[in-house]
């Protein structure tokens, strides 16, 4: 009962904290805002009380299991726990936690990426050991192809990124084949078997990138460490970190999807106006970055993020003066 209890509260504080940041934002009365100030400072405390609730249970806990498995709910928690934390002014314990998860899913995708590494390593010294011998390189791309229909089945191929074509294998292969039956001479076929070796090499190359490449890489862990980066004045560290999430944030698959891009891109300028206020040259680029560029990606609206933007680009062309 006492979790249900928890779970209610904390979400409701979650929105009137949001709520009361808007009010002191949108609000130019300054002796209006000390009201305002103590409400949010309230709620802030409350709502790390409700999320110390839940998150103690979980506290110490692996998030990953021994399977290998993630335990969504005790991230969930410990993200929100980053996040009351932060939200009072406790940056340096939640930075630690936040590079503690952080750790434990760069561990997890490293053993991961070694697993695809070792299933695919005597592969590729078979195709380098095979240059020169014909009929052992047959087998190799006939092995290929079946590794292709294999990765077709298991992986979902988009326009994007579709499977890796078996074309540059079967040219190459058709020439060694050739060579072969005119009973070349041996430098010759070494020559063409090593052409075939190579795109073998290529070929498994490009389905390993992908394989790995469609490890889950959990962005909202990489969020909350630039979040807590960017709390503790690390500013240069966290504007990375949200370079890349913005890069790896596909605005256009879903609606979740659109509004993490542009609350990523809102923080992104949000910590660069932090971390490079007194640069007037780059106050001015973004100005000018916020105006042309990301006005141009939705006509404007900027995700629902309009004012905030507006906000930030007037401040930026006022630091730029």
């Amino acid at each position: 009962m006492k979790r249900v209890m928890a779970i209610t509260a904390m979400l409701l504080l979650t929105f009137a904290i949001s709520c009361q940041k808007a009010d002191i934002n949108g609000d130019t009365d300054v002796e209006d805002k000390s009201p305002n100030e103590a409400r949010l400072a309230s709620l802030r405390k409350r709502y790390l009380y409700w999320t110390e609730i839940l998150y103690t249970p979980i506290k110490g806990k692996p998030i990953i299991g021994a399977d290998g498995k993630i335990d969504h709910e005790r991230l969930g928690l410990t993200r929100l726990w980053i996040d009351a934390l932060l939200e009072n002014d406790r940056p340096a314990e939640a930075l630690e936690l936040a590079m503690e998860c952080k750790r434990v899913f760069d561990t997890h995708r490293n053993a991961q990426t070694k697993k695809i590494d070792d299933k695919y390593a005597p592969t590729l010294r078979a195709c380098k050991a095979a240059v020169g011998l014909p009929k052992v390189m047959a087998k190799l791309v006939n092995d290929y192809k079946a590794e292709l229909v294999r990765f077709s089945k298991v992986q979902n191929n988009s326009a994007f990124d579709p499977k890796p074509d078996s074309r540059p294998v079967d040219m190459a292969f058709k020439v060694m084949e050739l060579a072969a039956a005119d009973g070349g001479e041996a430098d010759k076929i070494k020559r063409w078997t090593a052409a075939v070796s190579q795109e073998l090499v290529t070929g498994y190359g490009e389905i390993i990138r992908r394989l790995k490449n469609r490890i889950p890489i959990y962005l909202n862990v990489e969020w909350s460490v630039a979040k807590c980066l960017a709390a503790t004045g690390k500013h240069n560290d966290a504007l990375k970190i949200y370079s890349n999430l913005i890069f790896k944030t596909d605005r256009l698959r879903d609606d979740r999807s659109e509004r993490r891009f542009w609350r990523l891109q809102l923080e992104y300028c949000q910590v660069f106006v932090k971390g490079r206020s007194k640069n007037a040259k780059l106050m001015s680029m973004l100005a000018n970055h916020i105006e042309k560029n990301l006005k141009k990606l939705d006509g404007g609206s900027f995700g629902g993020f309009k004012s905030q933007f507006s906000a930030i680009r007037e401040r930026a062309r006022s630091l730029s003066k």
